[in-house]
């Protein structure tokens, strides 16, 4: 059974919760929800830019993926308009980071792995396991799962209540300084599988939980686990400043194997529904910061047929997902244009859907 898990208890089964963000001086907003908590610098005339990377570094924190803006802003059923479906510049595929393998071997190193590998295909920084986010994670699992069945200690399971068994502190930010951690806070997302590899491809495939993860400015994370819980906790490093010259596509360039839909009403907060309703196509994601947006479009490589899809201008990201799945074994194309600093810079890629 799959249900909204901010609403319903977990069981086994596959679902996510809301990320939860926290607000710092130095952080850009997050991607949506929140309720609490790649590339090359353009430079003059018209850019086309893949997933590479500069600095690593991170920021941001909310209810829902990284920072603090409000959910869903500016969400649309669009095509964005005029057709891009011409010749263009397609984004290479970037070169691939090298992320050196965590140790000890265990859940943490697994979920880190999950979430390197994917990075690294974007040419993105590598996220480094910290030991005091592994705790802070781990017990706060431990207290959804001594409290699963309270309704009182988890209505809202990223937040601890005090009179609860394993009460560590309310928020995740709490819980990460609890624990040790000399950085700084930035996001939390959940699921409830109580396996690594499962909740990494339930948050990838989904509208909010991917944004930290795949951020180009979070750099440090955690993970913990019991039977029906999985948290990862994210941060960045006292002092470290993200790059903005950082950019990152997702699915990324030449990609194969991406899902073919994706069903919002077992995300919370839910993301904007097609009218035709869920499922809808896998969510497609762009990292930039300080971008005009001018048209955003996506179609059948080779088409000129531009599908209907709902948008989601972030801040620092941007999401689209088609209100239809997408079909199997099918090469779709992203044009995505805009500007910065005054320069045309163009966002122009493929990827291939699973069999």
């Amino acid at each position: 059974m799959t249900r909204n898990l901010a609403l319903l208890a977990a069981t086994g089964a596959a679902s996510l919760l809301g990320c939860s963000n926290t607000d710092s001086p130095d952080t850009e907003s997050p991607t949506a929800g929140s309720s609490n908590a790649a590339g090359n610098s353009p430079s003059g005339g018209e850019q086309s830019q893949a997933g590479s990377a500069a600095l690593a570094g991170a920021s941001n924190g909310s209810n829902a993926a990284q920072g603090g803006s409000t959910a869903n802003a500016g969400s649309s059923n669009s095509t964005g308009g005029a057709s891009s479906c011409g010749a263009g510049t397609p984004l290479a595929a970037p070169a691939v980071t090298e992320c050196p393998a965590a140790t000890p071997a265990g859940p943490p190193a697994d979920a880190l792995a999950a979430v390197n590998t994917l990075r690294a295909h974007m040419g993105l920084p590598c996220m480094i396991l910290v030991a005091e986010i592994n705790t802070s994670a781990q017990k706060h699992c431990d207290y959804y799962q001594q409290n699963e069945a309270d309704k009182t200690c988890t209505a809202n399971a990223h937040e601890e209540v005090e009179t609860c068994a394993g009460f560590v502190a309310k928020s995740f930010s709490a819980r990460m300084t609890a624990a040790g951690y000399a950085g700084q806070p930035r996001s939390e997302v959940m699921a409830f599988s109580g396996d690594p590899a499962r909740s990494i491809a339930m948050w990838i495939n989904s509208v909010y939980h991917r944004t930290p993860l795949l951020s180009p400015w979070l750099a440090e994370i955690g993970y913990g686990m019991t039977e029906n819980c999985d948290t990862i906790d994210l941060g960045l490093a006292k002092g470290a400043k993200p790059s903005d010259a950082m950019t990152g596509v997702y699915p990324y360039p030449g990609q194969v194997d991406v899902p073919s839909d994706f069903d919002g009403s077992h995300e919370g907060p839910t993301p904007p529904e097609p009218p035709t309703g869920w499922p809808s196509a896998s969510p497609v994601h762009l990292y930039v910061k300080a971008y005009t947006v001018t048209t955003h479009e996506v179609f059948v490589k080779g088409t000129c047929d531009a599908l209907p899809h709902q948008w989601l201008p972030e801040k620092d990201q941007y999401i689209l997902y088609p209100d239809k799945p997408f079909a199997k074994n099918t090469e779709y194309r992203v044009v995505i244009k805009g500007t910065k600093a005054g320069a045309p810079l163009h966002f122009d890629w493929s990827f291939t859907t699973e069999n």
